[in-house]
């Protein structure tokens, strides 16, 4: 478990980041195989070809109703979303391009408690990812928030 993550989100108005110090990711790699292909004369032999990464998170954080709306309406918007953290042991920034698969449902109805929220991201490349460094970029928005 991987304790405190940055949702970076770039579109066409510039970067907007929100930062949880205390949410939790769950990591997990996966390789996988764009062909799998078993021989034709021992089918206990497999072909694979086109290695890709499909890397999993499950992303946790204990919010406050504002800061939930506020993270809704940031993962709602069209742009390309990175996740970020620092791994543990290494004190090494990660980063990786993700798609978001489910959105944080908020399991208070009237929205005035804090509550636990989790959602879902996938990354799937190949090869190493580039590192971009977002602190260095002058079109960071005003939507930049903190959540503690």
């Amino acid at each position: 478990m991987i304790i405190g993550f940055r949702m970076i989100r770039r579109d066409d108005s510039g970067i907007s980041i929100i930062t949880c110090e205390t949410g939790e990711v769950d990591y997990e790699p996966k390789q996988k195989y764009r062909i799998e292909k078993k021989n034709a004369f021992d089918p206990s032999l497999i072909k694979r070809r086109d290695l890709y990464r499909e890397d999993n998170f499950s992303i946790e954080a204990y919010l406050l109703p504002a800061d939930y709306n506020a993270m809704l309406y940031f993962l709602t918007q069209e742009g390309d979303f990175y996740l970020e953290y620092e791994q543990e042991g290494h004190s090494r920034q990660m980063q990786f391009p993700v798609t978001i698969e489910s959105l944080p449902k908020c399991t208070d109805d009237l929205h005035s408690e804090p509550d636990k929220i989790m959602f879902t991201a996938i990354s799937r490349y190949t090869g190493t990812l580039p590192f971009i460094d977002f602190n260095s970029w002058v079109e960071i928005t005003e939507e930049t928030l903190s959540l503690t």
